[in-house]
């Protein structure tokens, strides 16, 4: 007789089946859930391509707006100027408060031109990348958040990331205030059964 399947095992089984790709719908869902309930949330985007990593901080401009406004003249619009002080006010901000690292090393970050973003939902997001050179392939990259991060958007906030490997392959993570620092190991499978796993909290 066939030992029946609790919810947990049963989805854990049937997430199995689905490609990484559920994973990412899973936390964008998430993300959605955690503003819907005014909880700030901000992302990663990891690039590792053969001999350059490119690291990318969106700051959504309604999270901006409550804790770092742009709007230095308070019309309620946001000019050109702004958006260029801005861009290079928070490049060195995210630069302080965020830390890449390859094989254990700091990764040689540079700056690069910030832009605004809207996504499909109409939501803006302001872009701030950055590029660094890579000699080899790297086996691991850990990207860590500062105290101080927490300090000005507040306990709750959660930073997605997002990397994809040169191979193509596709991880996700998060920090928190709990969890300040996500290491991916690279060159291996996730599988995603795992990714599944790695995001349960998002479904109970």
């Amino acid at each position: 007789m066939r030992t029946p399947l609790t919810v947990r095992q049963a989805l854990q089984r049937r997430f199995a089946g689905f490609e990484s790709g559920v994973a990412l719908l899973m936390i964008l869902a998430g993300a959605g859930i955690c503003r819907a309930h005014g909880v700030e949330t901000g992302y990663t985007y990891v690039t590792v391509a053969p001999e350059r990593l490119e690291v990318t901080v969106a700051f959504n401009l309604s999270d901006l707006a409550a804790h770092r406004p742009l709007d230095r003249d308070q019309d309620q619009r946001l000019s050109p100027e702004e958006l260029d002080a801005g861009g290079r006010d928070l490049s060195a901000y995210a630069a302080a408060q965020f830390t890449v690292t390859v094989d254990g090393h700091p990764a040689a970050l540079q700056p690069q031109p910030s832009r605004l973003i809207q996504d499909a939902a109409g939501q803006e997001f302001l872009h701030v990348p950055f590029a660094a050179p890579l000699a080899r392939p790297p086996r691991e990259v850990a990207v860590s958040a500062a105290l101080g991060l927490f300090d000005a958007f507040g306990s709750a906030y959660t930073n997605l990331i997002v990397l994809t490997g040169s191979d193509g392959q596709v991880q996700q993570g998060m920090l928190s205030l709990q969890e300040r620092t996500h290491t991916f190991a690279l060159g291996g499978r996730v599988s995603p059964a795992g990714q599944a796993r790695r995001w349960r909290w998002f479904l109970w």
